[in-house]
C-alpha cells in the first residue's frame, strides 16, 4: 500500500513539475485609439505560421484577457478581432509576458446581412448561453429551456447537472437567494425574463479558499433583462377541469382478487364520482441590485409534484432522525409522477435576500408544505428460498398518506477575500400520518404516525492574511426527534371461505432523538513549497442517538408471528442510547496552476462507539478503532476544451443503533426485527476516472468514464422466513466477512446545432457488480449486470412547429454463483411530442408515451399513453385545453428482479381528464 502510494506521488509529482515549466501565461489588455477598454474583443492565440488555435478567450468588461498554453513552439501569434474594430496580429516569443492592443474603429458597410444570433460564448471559466437563441414559444419558464442546452440536463427530482455532475450553486444576478432550492427560481422564473444562462465551471463559493480548495462542480447564474430587474412582477396560473367518467369507489388496480377499498378517499382526493380537479399556482418576485424575493403560493390535486421545488440542493448538513417504522403501501412506478400522482398539495414559500454592503447578505426564507396522496395497487413478490423453494407473496394495497410541513432558516453570510462568515440557523417541523388495507388475501389494515422537530446551526468563519495564511473554523449543531408509531389489525378476509379467526392488533411505539456536535479547525496553508499548499485540520465529532419502542397487542391467542411468550415483556420493549466520538487529525495537502489542480487528505481518525441497553443485563456493546482515510483527486486540462478528473479514497463506516437493539420491533405488517450482533464496521473503496471535451462554438459536449468501487463488511444482514407458507419474516444476522463490487462505464454527448435549434443527447452506462445476500440463514453470491442507453431530441422546425423525443433502453440480468439464472429484463421507452400551428393563432400538441417490458406475463409487454392540448395566446394570457390520458389507461404494470428476488406490480394511475388552465404574468 505504501509502494502504491510512493509511485502516486512520484507520477502527480512528475505532472506538475511538467506542466509548470512548459506553462507560458499571456496577459495584456485591449483600448481604442482613445484609450477606451473594448470588452468581449476576441483573443485568439497560434503556433507562428499556423492557423491551428492552441487558446481563445474574450476580454473582459475592462479590456483585459489572460491566456496560457503548453504549445513547444519557439514564437507565436497573437490575434485580436470583434465587431466594429480593426483585426490586430502581433508576433511574440513564447514566454510569459503581458501584450497590450491598442485597435482603430472599422464600419464596414454591407448591402445586405443575415444576422445569426450567437447562442454560446465564453472565456476562463465561464460559459454564456443565449437564451433567446433556444428558446421557443412553448417554453413558460427557465427550466424549459435549460433542459434545451448543450452540457446541461435536468433530472426528473429538479436537480441540475453539468457534465454529469451535480451544480455546486444557483445565483441570480450573482446572488444566492433560494440556498439550494433552485427548483423555486426555474418553475417560476418566466423564460422570457432571462437574458444569459451563465455556467461558472469549477467553482468556489467561498472566496477565501479559492487558491486552497478547488472544485471540479461548476455553478449556475442567471443574468436577467433589463427590464425584469428592479420592478415586481407575478406570473400566475388557474386551472380547472374533471374526470370525464365517474371514478370507481376505491378499486384498486388488481389483476385478479378481491377489492380492497382505500382508508377514506380515492383517485385525487375524491371518493367516487367526478371529482372536480385544479391547478393554481402565483409566483410574485422582485429582483434589485439588493433586496431579492421570490414568494409562491400553489395548489393543486392534478398530478403535479410541488416537492420538486422545495428540494435542496447541496444543503448544508441537517440533523435528522432514523427511521424505524414503515408503512408497507404501493410503490410508484418508474414513469412520469404526473401520470401516478393522485395527490391534493398546497405549498407557500417566501424567499428573501437582502444585500448589506459589497460583500455580505442575509437570507430569510420560509417554507410551509401539506399533501395527502392516494396509491392502490396489485404487487406479486417471490423470494427464493435455498433449499426450501420460493415465496411468492401477493398484496393488493390501497393506502393514504398525509404530510404537513413547516421549515424555516436565517443565514448571514460574508464573503470577502480575505473573510468569510457563514452562519445558518433552520428549524423545521414535520407531521407524518399513513393509513391503508392490505389483502394478502387475509385483510390487514395499517396506521402509521410519524412527527419530527428539528433544530440545528451551521456556524463557518476564515480569516487570512495578505500572505494567505490564516485559519478556518467550523462548528454544525444540530438537535432531531420524533415520537412514531404504528398499528396493525390483521383478521381473515370474511368474503372467502376459510373461517374467521379473532381479530389480532399490534401497536408499536418508539420515539428516537439525535444530538450532534461536530466542530472543525484547520490552519490554511501553514506550509507552502512552490505551489504545494499543506493544511493541518482537526476535528471533534459527537454524535447521541437515543430510542426506546414498545410493542403491543391485543389477541385471545398467540399468533405465529409472535416468537417469544408475551409474559417476558422485555423482549419486545427497547430503551437504549447510542454514542459515537471522533477525534481526528488531517494533513491535507493542494496544489493549483492553471492547467492542474490536486488535493490529497490523509486524515486520522479516532473512534470510540458504545451502546448501552438500558433493559438487559450485559447487553452493552462497545467499540475502538483507529482508521486512516486516505482521498485523493486531480483534475488536469491537458489542451483547450479538454479535462481529465481521477479520484481515489478509502473510508470506513460504522453500525448504527438500527442493527444493535436486543427487542423485537415490528418494522412493517410483516417483518419482525431483532438484533443481537456487535458493533460492526464496513470499509469501501472507490476510484474514478473522467475525461470531457466541450467546444462552445460548435455547442459540443462529450465525457466518458469509469468508477470502481469495492465494499466489505464483517456481517451480513438478511431475512427468514418459518416455511413456504409464512407471510412473516424475521431479520437475521451472521458474523462473516463481506464483499460487494461495482465497476461501471458511463458516456455521454450532446450537440446543439443552429439549423432549427435542433439538439441531440445520448448517454450510456454499463455496470457489473458481485454481491453476497443472506436468505433463510443462507449465504447466496450473486453477479448481475446492466445496460442503460438513453437519447433525447429536439427541433424548432418553423416558430410554432416543434418537435421532441426522449427515450432509454435497459437490459439487467441476474445469476448466483450455484447456477440459478433468472431470465434478463429488457425495457424500453419512448416519449414523443409535437407541436402543430393550426389556425387563427390556435396550436395543438400531441404526446404519446410507449413503453416495453420483456418480464411482464402474457402476450402484451407493451403500455402506452396519449394527450392532447389546444393553446391559444390572447395578449399576455395563454390557454390552454389538456386532456391527460386520452384513451383512459387505468393501469401500468410493471417487472423487474435483483439477484434473488422479482418483483410484478400493476399500479393505479390518474385515469382521463380534462383541464382548462389560464397561464398570464402580470407587472
Amino acid at each position: 500500500m505504501r509502494r502504491k502510494i510512493f509511485l502516486s506521488f512520484l507520477v502527480l509529482a512528475a505532472v506538475i513539475i511538467t506542466d509548470a515549466a512548459a506553462q507560458t501565461k499571456l496577459s495584456g489588455r485591449v483600448t481604442t485609439t482613445k484609450g477606451e477598454a473594448l470588452a468581449d474583443v476576441s483573443v485568439v492565440l497560434m503556433p507562428k505560421g499556423s492557423e491551428n488555435v492552441i487558446g481563445f478567450t474574450f476580454t473582459d468588461d475592462d479590456g483585459r484577457f489572460a491566456i496560457e498554453t503548453a504549445a513547444g513552439t519557439d514564437s507565436l501569434t497573437l490575434k485580436v478581432f470583434g465587431l466594429n474594430v480593426e483585426q490586430v496580429s502581433r508576433d511574440i516569443a513564447n514566454r510569459s509576458q503581458t501584450v497590450d492592443f491598442t485597435v482603430g474603429e472599422k464600419v464596414t458597410e454591407l448591402r445586405e446581412v443575415v444576422v445569426n444570433e450567437r447562442k454560446m460564448w465564453g472565456g476562463k471559466d465561464t460559459i454564456n448561453y443565449a437564451v433567446s437563441a433556444f428558446a421557443s414559444e412553448k417554453d413558460q419558464v427557465i427550466g424549459d429551456v435549460l433542459k434545451k442546452m448543450p452540457g446541461i440536463d435536468v433530472k426528473e427530482s429538479g436537480e441540475i447537472t453539468y457534465q454529469g455532475k451535480g451544480i455546486n450553486k444557483f445565483y441570480i444576478e450573482n446572488l444566492d437567494l433560494l440556498q439550494g432550492r433552485y427548483g423555486i427560481a426555474t418553475n417560476n422564473i418566466a423564460a422570457r425574463d432571462v437574458a444569459t444562462v451563465q455556467v461558472l465551471e469549477n467553482h468556489q463559493p467561498v472566496r477565501a479558499l479559492e487558491d486552497v480548495q478547488f472544485s471540479d462542480r461548476a455553478a449556475i447564474n442567471l443574468k436577467l433583462k433589463p427590464e425584469a430587474k428592479g420592478t415586481f412582477s407575478m406570473n400566475a396560473r388557474v386551472a380547472g377541469g374533471a374526470y370525464p367518467q365517474p371514478l370507481p369507489e376505491g378499486k384498486g388496480a388488481a389483476s385478479g382478487g378481491n377489492q380492497v377499498s382505500p382508508p377514506s378517499g380515492g383517485v385525487g382526493g375524491g371518493s367516487g364520482g367526478r371529482p372536480l380537479l385544479r391547478d393554481v399556482e402565483l409566483a410574485g418576485m422582485f429582483f434589485g441590485r439588493t433586496f431579492q424575493n421570490i414568494s409562491t403560493l400553489k395548489s393543486n390535486n392534478a398530478g403535479h409534484d410541488l416537492t420538486r421545488e422545495l428540494t435542496q440542493f447541496n444543503a448544508s448538513s441537517m440533523p435528522s432522525v432514523e427511521s424505524y417504522l414503515s408503512l408497507r403501501m404501493p410503490t410508484p412506478p418508474g414513469i412520469g409522477k404526473e401520470r401516478w400522482l393522485r395527490n391534493d398539495s398546497h405549498a407557500a414559500t417566501v424567499n428573501n435576500l437582502f444585500k448589506l454592503g459589497e460583500s455580505a447578505q442575509l437570507n430569510v426564507n420560509v417554507i410551509g408544505y401539506t399533501d395527502r396522496e392516494n396509491r392502490d395497487s396489485y404487487a406479486e413478490t417471490a423470494y427464493l428460498l435455498p433449499g426450501t423453494g420460493t415465496r411468492v407473496i401477493t398484496e393488493q394495497m390501497a393506502s393514504v398518506r398525509r404530510t404537513d410541513l413547516v421549515e424555516g432558516e436565517v443565514r448571514y453570510n460574508l464573503n470577502e477575500k480575505m473573510r468569510y462568515v457563514n452562519n445558518y440557523l433552520r428549524v423545521a417541523g414535520q407531521r407524518g400520518r399513513s393509513e391503508g388495507f392490505i389483502l394478502t388475501p387475509d385483510r390487514v389494515g395499517q396506521a402509521l404516525s410519524q412527527p419530527s422537530v428539528s433544530i440545528g446551526d451551521v456556524f463557518h468563519y476564515i480569516h487570512r492574511a495578505e500572505s494567505g495564511k490564516g485559519f478556518e473554523t467550523r462548528t454544525n449543531i444540530g438537535y432531531a426527534s420524533s415520537p412514531s408509531r404504528l398499528t396493525v389489525e390483521r383478521s381473515t378476509n370474511e368474503s372467502t371461505s376459510q373461517p374467521v379467526n379473532e381479530r389480532a392488533s399490534q401497536c408499536q411505539e418508539m420515539t428516537t432523538s439525535t444530538l450532534t456536535v461536530n466542530s472543525t479547525l484547520a490552519l490554511l496553508s501553514a506550509f507552502t513549497l512552490g505551489h504545494v499548499k499543506f493544511t493541518p485540520r482537526a476535528t471533534v465529532y459527537y454524535q447521541n442517538q437515543q430510542m426506546t419502542s414498545e410493542l403491543d397487542w391485543q389477541t385471545s391467542h398467540q399468533p405465529s408471528y409472535i416468537i417469544h411468550q408475551p409474559s417476558n415483556s422485555n423482549l419486545y420493549a427497547n430503551n437504549s442510547v447510542f454514542q459515537h466520538f471522533r477525534g481526528m487529525v488531517s494533513a491535507d495537502l493542494s496544489y493549483q496552476m492553471r492547467r492542474v489542480k490536486a488535493s490529497l487528505a490523509l486524515p486520522l481518525s479516532y473512534n470510540w462507539l458504545n451502546y448501552h441497553d438500558r433493559l438487559r443485563e450485559g447487553a452493552d456493546k462497545g467499540l475502538v478503532r483507529v482508521w486512516l482515510q486516505p482521498t485523493a483527486s486531480v483534475q488536469y486540462e491537458p489542451a483547450t476544451g479538454w479535462t481529465l478528473n481521477a479520484s481515489v479514497g478509502q473510508t470506513y463506516q460504522t453500525g448504527s443503533p438500527s442493527t444493535l437493539y436486543g427487542g423485537y420491533i415490528l418494522r412493517n405488517y410483516r417483518t419482525l426485527t431483532r438484533y443481537d450482533s456487535r458493533i460492526a464496521c464496513s470499509a469501501t473503496k472507490t476510484a474514478s476516472l473522467n475525461a470531457s471535451y466541450k467546444d462552445i462554438f460548435s455547442m459540443f459536449f462529450v465525457g466518458a468514464g469509469v468508477r470502481y468501487s469495492r465494499s466489505q463488511s464483517e456481517v451480513l444482514y438478511g431475512q427468514s422466513f418459518a416455511d413456504e407458507n409464512s407471510l412473516m419474516a424475521t431479520t437475521t444476522m451472521i458474523e462473516m466477512p463481506t464483499t460487494s463490487q461495482r465497476v461501471s462505464l458511463t458516456g455521454d454527448i450532446s450537440k446543439g446545432f443552429d439549423w432549427k435549434k435542433l439538439l441531440l443527447k445520448a448517454g450510456v452506462e454499463y455496470a457489473i457488480g458481485t454481491s453476497q445476500y443472506l436468505q433463510q440463514n443462507m449465504v447466496v453470491d450473486a453477479v448481475s449486470n446492466g445496460l442503460n442507453v438513453t437519447g433525447a431530441l429536439s427541433m424548432q422546425i418553423t416558430r410554432r412547429l416543434l418537435i421532441d423525443w426522449k427515450g432509454s433502453y435497459g437490459t439487467n440480468q441476474s445469476h448466483t454463483r450455484d447456477g440459478e439464472t433468472l431470465t434478463p429484463v429488457r425495457a424500453s421507452t419512448n416519449r414523443f411530442s409535437l407541436n402543430l400551428p393550426l389556425f387563427a393563432g390556435f396550436d395543438m400538441t400531441l404526446a404519446h408515451e410507449f413503453y416495453y417490458n420483456s418480464a411482464i406475463v402474457g402476450d402484451d409487454k407493451t403500455f402506452s399513453l396519449t394527450d392532447a392540448a389546444l393553446s391559444y395566446k390572447w395578449k399576455r394570457t395563454t390557454w390552454t385545453l389538456t386532456c391527460g390520458n386520452i384513451f383512459n389507461t387505468r393501469s401500468y404494470v410493471t417487472a423487474y428482479h435483483n439477484a434473488i428476488n422479482t418483483y410484478y406490480s400493476a399500479y393505479t394511475i390518474r385515469p382521463a381528464n380534462l383541464l382548462l388552465k389560464a397561464s398570464f404574468k402580470m407587472k
